[in-house]
């Protein structure tokens, strides 16, 4: 027997298995030994957890003996969760009494690498362990209590919307569903950026997963501002700069519109932060190509696309706008096409990585946006109707990279464009 921790090498972990038996075992392996651990209780399901409620044992053996000693039977190959599998005719003792069970079969490893590099010209850089993030406004800090997953499991978490001073955003109503859709005029409601360093900072610190800022501003002196406030604050890993904000002084136009003022903004922020800066994209323009190629040029290390599309929703018993505001943002399902297809064009015109958003709803919208040319996407509007969206859609990516024998992410960015 060794115990893992004196290999001195790291471990990879197996898939989660349901045999013939119904006796779920979780697989480990470095360059030396192979490690099981399963529960000694009939008639647990695959995906049960181990832990205190059930006793459970673990094996070490010598890797290199693993196939003499085990033998693979499954209905199909590879293995995937829901296919049975059968143990091998190896006997083990279960408890010293001489109860004898057949020893788990030997799968496959699981060396599926889903971790993208979206700053590698910054040090250290943007290392995502995943491709799936969450996109600002719709995922509050993340330091909320009512999530119903392991956070620490994402990508990334992009916070909302941050200004210099706190805002109570728009006058009521600020939502209006639409047909496969949601309007919203929050009007970047916020804490502000000195609270948000006080208070949120300090707590993302402690997280092993990436929390993105995402900065907004009324003057390109507001956006660097703001970079300088966060820069080297601890807890912050990059900058996400909404150009979608209009400026007020150039008669309210947003200052994503243009080529010009979109890298206006991305100068002034790259000179005031050494945080990786993404620059997320208005699709409120009318070449996003062109302006995607203005800010990369002024130093934008990545740019995120598309924010929402500006709609108005009337109600008809009163004859009024439905928001407070009038107009809001588009976002949801029904802009997806849109989406793609301007992630499509992007990702042709620059040289930087792509972050994919707009309308993602399951993994196959996710892959869709990956194929196109993004490396990674933001999980957003879903997440009111879905709260554990971003992990499901983390999960149908992984499960469907296996299924087609894809061991890194980057064999699929992009393969829509060849």
């Amino acid at each position: 027997m060794v115990d893992s921790k004196s290999s001195g090498n790291s471990w990879h972990h197996y898939r989660l298995l349901q045999t013939d038996n119904q006796i779920p075992a979780l697989w480990a392996c470095n360059d030396k030994y192979l490690g099981i651990t399963f529960p000694y209780h009939h008639g647990i399901r695959y995906g049960s957890k181990l832990g205190h409620n059930f006793w459970y044992f673990r094996l070490f053996i010598p890797r290199r003996l693993a196939p003499l000693l085990f033998e693979r039977h499954c209905i199909s190959s590879p293995v995937y969760q829901q296919e049975v599998v059968t143990s091998a005719h190896i006997t083990y003792n279960l408890n010293g009494k001489g109860k004898q069970r057949s020893l788990l079969p030997f799968c496959k490893e699981l060396t599926t690498n889903l971790s993208v590099q979206l700053a590698s010209k910054r040090q250290p850089g943007l290392l995502l362990s995943n491709p799936v993030m969450t996109a600002s406004g719709t995922f509050g800090y993340g330091t909320e209590d009512d999530h119903p997953f392991d956070i620490q499991r994402l990508g990334a978490i992009v916070c909302k919307g941050t200004t210099i001073e706190p805002r109570d955003g728009n006058s009521q109503p600020r939502l209006a569903e639409t047909a496969s859709g949601l309007l919203n005029s929050i009007g970047l409601q916020n804490i502000g950026v000195k609270a948000l360093i006080e208070e949120k900072a300090p707590i993302w610190a402690n997280w092993q997963v990436p929390v993105i800022v995402n900065i907004a501003g009324e003057t390109v002196d507001q956006y660097a501002q703001l970079a300088s406030h966060l820069d080297g604050v601890a807890g912050i890993s990059a900058l996400e700069v909404n150009i979608s904000c209009p400026n007020v002084k150039s008669g309210g136009a947003e200052f994503g519109a243009s080529p010009k003022s979109a890298a206006e903004v991305t100068t002034a922020v790259r000179k005031a932060t050494s945080l990786p800066v993404l620059v997320k994209l208005t699709p409120n323009t009318d070449d996003i190509a062109r302006v995607a190629m203005a800010v990369a040029e002024a130093g934008a290390d990545a740019v995120s696309l598309i924010n929402t599309l500006k709609g108005i929703a009337v109600d008809i018993t009163n004859r009024r706008p439905r928001l407070g505001n009038i107009t809001g943002g588009l976002s949801g399902p029904a802009i997806k096409p849109v989406a793609l297809y301007m992630v499509y064009e992007v990702a042709g015109a620059v040289e930087v990585p792509v972050i994919g958003c707009g309308g993602i709803t399951t993994a196959g919208d996710a892959i869709e946006f990956l194929m196109a040319g993004a490396s990674a996407i933001q999980v957003g509007t879903i997440s009111f109707s879905n709260p554990h969206a971003p992990l499901d859609i983390l999960d149908g990516i992984e499960q469907f990279m296996e299924r087609k024998g894809i061991k890194d992410i980057t064999e699929l960015i992009g393969t829509a464009r060849r």
